[in-house]
């Protein structure tokens, strides 16, 4: 009511300009003076956060005190990087550790309806568009989804049992499988155990550019079908070849078990083993068309979005890297995980 009243008068006496963000913290004006954030100033709770950081990764904008805020930004998960001990090495390095992806400019999205324009695919389905020019700034991201042995050393910090599942077809539990990815598993339970690393999940265009690069790959290896799984040459079994055709699967995979590293950072298992959950609310209007830098969805929701293909799909054409599945985040399915991300929400 006050931030209402001082915008007709402001905006009586000329003093408030048109701009809809004038404090630049990514929330409108409008939408500030709805949540009850002051649109003049970036941070409503001084606790060096921005209100717009804050209503994304669902803390309180408005009290610097509250448990979330405290668990949160004491591990500080907006730094540019992680610690040098988490950082992969010139693409290689631990299996769990997070690779830089180069920030840049690519086609976000697929369309199949006009060969001759931008983000011409075929097979895309509308949901995958519409095509549009998106600039992601530099980030951090798992090189291999989180595996059961990452969560082994966690268990009891992070999660509650209603946050993963348990039993058939779950991989928590099976210490055969402690290579494979964590399934089964809530979009809270993802981003609470990034949370604890200091991370967060990728949005949907980090997803979506660590798996395409900036030349738009149709799938994270590059523009060949394939299933992200390989077979051997049983004459020569240190050759191995990406499975095509007919996609097989029977389960999860162990990271080196898969095939189509992407090019340049060897970010591995985009395609084929699990979906991921990605950061970003649902929106039902779709995404703008218009050209976006680190765009994010909306604000809040009730659908959240996973990126890539399982290892359940036996088309390989569902394993392109615009695919996009859209489930409410208590969901647990066997081909569900998810990797972790680090670097500045803007």
């Amino acid at each position: 009511m006050i931030w209402s009243l001082a915008l007709v008068l402001l905006s009586g006496c000329g003093l408030w300009s048109s701009a809809p963000d004038q404090d630049s913290d990514r929330l409108s004006d409008a939408d500030e003076i709805a949540r009850g954030t002051d649109p003049m100033k970036p941070d409503s709770d001084g606790d060096g956060t921005s209100d717009g950081v804050e209503v994304r990764s669902e803390t309180d904008p408005l009290n610097a005190d509250v448990p979330g805020d405290k668990v949160q930004y004491t591990a500080n998960p907006f730094l540019d990087a992680p610690p040098p001990e988490l950082r992969c090495s010139d693409g290689m390095g631990s299996n769990h550790c997070f690779q830089r992806v180069e920030g840049g400019t690519f086609w976000m999205g697929a369309q199949s309806t006009s060969p001759d324009k931008p983000g011409y695919d075929p097979n895309a389905t509308p949901s995958e568009g519409p095509p549009r020019r998106v600039t992601v700034s530099t980030f951090w991201i798992h090189r291999n989804a989180v595996a059961i042995a990452d969560l082994k050393r966690q268990h009891g910090v992070w999660f509650s049992d209603d946050m993963f599942g348990h039993g058939d077809g779950a991989n928590f539990g099976r210490n055969d499988l402690r290579d494979h990815p964590i399934n089964m598993v809530t979009w809270q339970g993802a981003s609470r155990f990034c949370d604890m690393l200091g991370a967060r999940l990728p949005t949907e265009a980090e997803w979506e550019f660590a798996a395409r690069g900036p030349e738009g790959r149709l799938y994270p290896w590059g523009n060949e079908p394939g299933c992200g799984t390989y077979d051997a040459n049983p004459a020569r079994p240190w050759e191995r070849f990406m499975v095509t055709g007919t996609c097989t699967g029977t389960g999860t995979h162990a990271y080196n078990q898969l095939f189509g590293d992407t090019p340049g950072t060897h970010i591995s298992g985009m395609a084929g083993n699990v979906l991921e959950w990605v950061a970003d609310w649902y929106d039902p209007a779709g995404p703008s068309a218009a050209d976006a830098t680190d765009p994010y969805g909306p604000l809040t929701g009730t659908l959240k979005i996973q990126r890539g293909g399982g290892w359940t799909e036996s088309d390989p054409v569902n394993l392109r890297a615009t695919i996009r599945t859209i489930v409410a985040p208590d969901v647990k399915l066997v081909d569900v995980g998810f990797r972790c991300a680090w670097g500045p929400l803007r």
